[in-house]
């Protein structure tokens, strides 16, 4: 699964794309709601390392 398919804020695609990463691992496709995430949730947690 492609991180834009999760609904992300688009500045924390842009870090989790400077990063390297594109695709998620099957433990983030497990534990990420895909298009149900509150954008809002994940660009305070951008300090956080997955």
């Amino acid at each position: 699964m492609n991180f834009t398919e999760f609904g992300f804020d688009d500045d924390l695609l842009d870090g989790i794309d400077a990063m390297g990463y594109h695709t998620a691992t099957p433990v983030q496709e497990q534990v990420i709601p895909p298009h149900s995430c509150r954008k809002r949730y994940y660009r305070c947690r951008t300090d956080r390392h997955w």
